[in-house]
Parts: C-alpha cells; sequence; structure tokens
C-alpha cells in the first residue's frame, strides 16, 4: 500500500476499520428504528376490532366502513413496505457478515455499508410519507371528537 492509500484510510486519526465499525452501528440503527416504525405503522391494523366495536357502538356504521377500507389500504402499504425492508436486510446482512479482512478492500465495504444506509433511510421516508397520513385519517375516524376540539 502506498502512502497514499495509507492517507487516504485515515480520517480524523482513525482508521477505515473503524470508520467502518461506526457506519456499519449506524446502519443497524436505521434497521431498528425502522422495524419500530413500522410497527407502528401496523398498529391499527392490530387494533381493528377493538375501534370497530367502539364504532359500531356508537351507532357510526358508515365511519366503521372507511374505518375497514383505511386499514386494508394501510396494511397494503405496510406489506409493500416490509418486503422491500426484507430485501434490504439481506443485503444488510450479507454485507455484515463478509466483511473483508484487508484493508485495501474495507473502502468498497465502506460504500457498500453507506449505501446500504441510505436505503434504510429511503424507505423510512416513503414509509413516512406513505403511513402518516393514513394514521392521521384512522385516529380522525376512531376518535372524530379530538378533531372536533382541536379546531374549535
Amino acid at each position: 500500500m502506498s502512502s497514499q492509500d495509507t492517507v487516504r484510510f485515515k480520517s480524523n486519526g482513525t482508521t477505515v476499520s473503524r470508520n467502518c465499525d461506526d457506519l456499519e452501528k449506524e446502519v443497524k440503527g436505521y434497521r431498528d428504528t425502522l422495524d419500530q416504525s413500522l410497527a407502528a405503522a401496523a398498529a391499527p391494523v392490530r387494533e381493528l376490532p377493538n375501534a370497530l366495536t367502539k364504532i359500531i357502538g356508537e351507532g357510526r356504521t358508515e365511519d366503521a366502513k372507511k374505518l375497514g377500507q383505511l386499514t386494508k389500504s394501510i396494511a397494503r402499504d405496510v406489506d409493500q413496505l416490509l418486503a422491500e425492508k426484507r430485501e434490504i436486510d439481506q443485503d444488510c446482512d450479507r454485507l455484515l457478515q463478509s466483511r473483508p479482512a484487508k484493508k485495501k478492500h474495507l473502502s468498497d465495504h465502506y460504500t457498500q455499508v453507506l449505501l446500504t444506509g441510505s436505503r434504510y433511510l429511503a424507505l423510512s421516508q416513503r414509509a413516512t410519507d406513505t403511513v402518516v397520513k393514513s394514521i392521521d385519517d384512522y385516529a380522525d375516524l376512531v376518535s372524530p371528537e379530538t378533531k372536533e376540539e382541536a379546531e374549535a
């Protein structure tokens, strides 16, 4: 390895190996955050029976139909997002399990892990954009008094 290569692998006094460790931890954090976000996004699907019981008990049958349709849409969106996440998870697992030992290959590994992290972040943003409005609509249907109080 030439002296230029040695300099290229050092950043702020740390080696590329250390940078890879830090990046891998960060990408695992992105993965965990996305897991939590998608679990929260799927909550309306799990809570549907209780929400329907409440709405029907209040005599709001039209809202019950809307809630069923909205929950179906949320479930479809979450399923699609989970499928995409599983694909990224497979790539991430493959990368993390096949980390090269030689420093000259770590730069490429770092780049691949960085790209995987950006895929997690992009999927997180899409999940937020896709699901948040639906969950807000869900909350408005389940508890319309909250919306009325906010408007007053």
